[in-house]
């Protein structure tokens, strides 16, 4: 069992590296796309099995740190023992670096430098296991065994782990049309990614619109079962395009203050005909986490 990537064709589905040329293993497991870049556990003689990262192509396919050197295994055969910490390309994942130690949290986001131990949580040469990792806001959930009450649900916080996170909540009301305007992120939300863009889309093409900012949600009755979803401080102005789209730049500022913080957007379209007040529709809000 080797790494393949497949398009969907049989010309197309073609390995990708032979960890272990021959025809024994070498075992791919734990494969998680981290927006773009592919993270696995893999075994390969005289290093064990370790942390790698592939674009693709053979060349791509590296090594991100030999964990526990000397040929022993820094890395689990679970296929449930990495995760995505937040949207970003960092993950969170079970890992040793000796046979004093346990398999405890780690994070990486695909450096040597920036794959580190998070926590032990079961001090000494035990064990947690943690994985089976989900983000919801700014927190990553898992299970785990401290050694002591058995395996139970941990939760660690994103700024523990510096990850990017955007997501959804509430729900925006239809304009005229009877769609609903949908907020969305275009891009990693970083600090130093000056690309970073909000956009508005299923608005009424060609209508006047904005977004909206602030630092917390919110739910204020905008008339007909709708409400405006964030404590607005500051708004941008813009038009939707005949596909009723708008891009908002929003440039992430390379500032090590801002790790962690969150931003909360909305968005408005003005549509004659909208449920809000009747004169527009409101978009879903969107929970900004800045990662490094």
């Amino acid at each position: 069992y080797e790494l393949w990537k497949s398009d969907g064709t049989a010309s197309g589905t073609v390995m990708v590296k032979d960890f272990r040329v021959g025809p024994l293993n070498s075992d791919p497991r734990a494969l998680t796309n981290a927006n773009g870049t592919l993270f696995f556990t893999v075994y390969v003689p005289g290093i064990g099995r370790e942390l790698w990262k592939s674009d693709g192509t053979a060349n791509g396919t590296v090594m991100v740190k030999d964990l526990f050197t000397g040929g022993n295994s820094g890395c689990t055969t679970d296929d449930w023992g990495i995760g995505l910490a937040g949207s970003g390309t960092r993950i969170i994942l079970e890992a040793r670096y000796s046979l004093s130690v346990g398999y405890e949290l780690w994070v990486s986001d695909g450096t040597a430098a920036g794959t580190r131990q998070i926590k032990d949580i079961a001090p000494g040469k035990f064990s947690s296991r943690p994985r089976r990792f989900f983000t919801r806001g700014e927190t990553i959930y898992f299970a785990a065994n401290d050694g002591n009450s058995g395996i139970e649900l941990f939760a660690v916080p994103m700024q523990t782990v510096g990850g990017s996170y955007l997501e959804n909540y509430g729900v925006g009301c239809a304009g005229s049309s009877g769609k609903v305007p949908a907020m969305s992120g275009v891009g990693i939300p970083s600090l130093g990614n000056a690309g970073f863009n909000l956009q508005i889309g299923n608005g009424k093409p060609g209508a006047p619109c904005g977004m909206l900012i602030g630092p917390s949600k919110a739910k204020f009755p905008l008339g007909n079962g709708c409400n405006l979803l964030v404590q607005s401080v500051a708004s941008i102005a813009g038009v939707t395009n005949q596909a009723g789209v708008a891009k908002f730049a929003l440039p992430i500022p390379n500032n090590p203050f801002l790790t962690t913080a969150s931003i909360y957007v909305s968005g408005a379209v003005i549509d004659p005909g909208g449920k809000a007040f009747n004169v527009a529709a409101i978009a879903n809000g969107l929970q900004i986490v800045i990662g490094r």
